[in-house]
């Protein structure tokens, strides 16, 4: 057929499809997958620790040092790697996989974890209050590593003040 190459639809340079925030489509897609590999990673690791006490110290350290991360540009860069996100991929894909892997518990988690994170979005004095109990955290990090006792009992103690205050519907 002569002159399909010359079809506007074919000739023009393609633009790459955005979404709302500028950020083509294929990101978009990577950045919410990685957070929500995130969100299965913490309530793998949650599950974990009230089902067994079993810790893995490094997917525990790379799961709360996001907290500190205030203000990424990507989601990437809360958890420093894709390396520190393995424990949540491999969650994340048991559940979609579904079979004798999937962990239900975990979904609901899950689940649960979005619904509150959409309550405290709207709750600007909870938002306040977290954002300074995580500044503090910060600075006693200067004095104690992370996994010490004294920082996790504070993340505990903020956790109590603020997000556990919040009933999920």
């Amino acid at each position: 057929m002569p002159g399909w190459r010359h079809h506007p639809s074919l000739s023009a340079p393609k633009q790459r499809i955005e979404n709302r925030t500028g950020q083509n489509s294929m990101s978009s897609i990577r950045e919410r997958t990685l957070a929500l590999a995130g969100m299965f990673q913490a309530t793998t690791l949650v599950k974990s620790v009230a089902r067994s006490s079993e810790m893995d110290d490094s997917h525990i350290e790379a799961t709360l040092e996001t907290l500190f991360v205030t203000s990424p540009e990507t989601t990437l860069e809360v958890y420093g790697c894709v390396d520190n996100l393995y424990l949540g991929l491999h969650s994340l894909i048991q559940q979609l996989g579904g079979g004798a892997q999937r962990d239900m518990d975990i979904a609901r988690y899950v689940i649960s974890l979005l619904h509150l994170s959409n309550r405290l979005a709207k709750n600007g004095k909870m938002l306040s209050q977290l954002a300074g109990g995580i500044e503090n955290a910060r600075a006693q990090r200067t004095h104690f590593p992370l996994l010490h006792e004294n920082v996790i009992a504070n993340l505990a103690g903020i956790y109590t003040d603020t997000i556990s205050q919040l009933q999920p519907k």
